[in-house]
C-alpha cells in the first residue's frame, strides 16, 4: 500500500503486510485508515486499520479464518464502521449444492455488525438469511443496504436499518444501483451510481432525496465509463 503525495510529487510505502485490498475510507478520526483487506498468507478478508502515527496494522478478528468481510461503511459522527461479513465455509458449501443440484446459488448468511473504532468492541446490528449484501451506507443513525436473493442475479432491493434496534424497512427506490451508494450526512437521501428507472438521464452519479422523491444529477457519464466513486464528508 502507498501514499502519493501530491505537493512533492513522490510516493511513500505504508506497509508490505496486505497481500490485497478492496476498500480504503481515508478520511477518518484519529488519523487511521479503515480497510477491508487480506493479510499475507491469508486468505479472509478483513477489518484492517491502519495507524498512520505508529505506521501499524490490526486487524478485527485476526484469529478468525473463515469470515470475509465484504463491504465496511464509517460514519464520522460517531467514529463507527460497520462491516458486512459472511462465512466463507458456508458459502463453499452453497457452491457445491448449487453445482450438484444445478439450483441457482443461494447467498450464505451475511451479518452485519458495528465496530467501535476507539475500543475495537463489537455488535451485532443484523443477520440476513439467504440475501447478499451487495453494499452497505451508514449515516444519521441508520444503514442503507442494496441485496440481492441470488448471487450475481437482479432483482436489487434496498432497505433502512436503524442502526440501533436492528429495524428492517424495505424501501421502493426508483434506480439502479449496485455498489456505488453513499448516504448524505442527515441520512435523508442517497448519492448512487446507476440510472433512474423512471427518467432516461443516463448512467451517472445521482443524488435521490427520500422525502421530496426528486433525482438530482451530480455527473453523468457522457464520455468513457465511471467504474466507481468516493463521497467524501467536508467535516470528517
Amino acid at each position: 500500500m502507498f501514499v502519493y503525495d501530491n505537493k512533492t510529487k513522490t510516493s511513500q510505502r505504508l506497509t508490505n503486510d496486505l497481500f490485497a485490498i478492496n476498500r480504503i475510507i481515508p478520511h477518518t478520526a484519529e488519523n487511521k485508515l479503515i480497510m477491508t483487506a487480506v493479510k499475507k498468507g491469508e486468505r479472509p478478508l478483513k477489518v484492517v486499520f491502519y495507524d498512520k502515527q505508529s505506521k501499524q496494522i490490526s486487524a478485527v478478528n485476526d484469529r478468525d479464518m473463515d469470515t470475509t468481510v465484504w463491504d465496511i461503511s464509517y460514519d464520522p459522527e460517531t467514529n463507527k464502521t460497520y462491516a458486512a461479513s459472511y462465512s466463507e465455509n458456508e458459502q463453499s458449501k452453497n457452491i457445491e449444492k448449487a453445482n450438484r443440484t444445478q439450483t441457482e446459488l443461494i447467498p450464505p448468511k451475511n451479518q452485519i455488525v458495528e465496530i467501535d473504532n476507539n475500543s475495537m468492541e463489537q455488535r451485532s446490528v443484523i443477520e440476513l438469511e439467504n440475501e447478499q449484501i451487495l453494499r452497505l451506507t451508514a449515516r444519521g443513525e441508520q444503514i442503507l443496504i442494496a441485496t440481492a436473493r441470488h448471487i450475481n442475479k437482479d432483482p436489487v432491493e434496498y432497505s433502512l436499518i436503524n442502526i440501533k434496534t436492528g429495524e428492517r424497512q424495505r424501501i421502493d427506490l426508483p434506480i439502479k444501483a449496485r455498489s456505488g451508494l453513499f448516504l448524505s450526512k442527515d441520512g435523508k437521501g442517497v448519492y448512487f451510481l446507476g440510472v433512474s428507472e423512471k427518467e432516461d438521464n443516463g448512467r451517472g452519479i445521482y443524488f435521490y432525496d427520500f422525502n421530496t422523491q426528486r433525482m438530482e444529477p451530480i455527473f453523468l457519464q457522457i464520455n468513457g465509463f465511471i467504474n466507481n466513486f468516493r463521497l467524501i464528508p467536508s467535516d470528517s
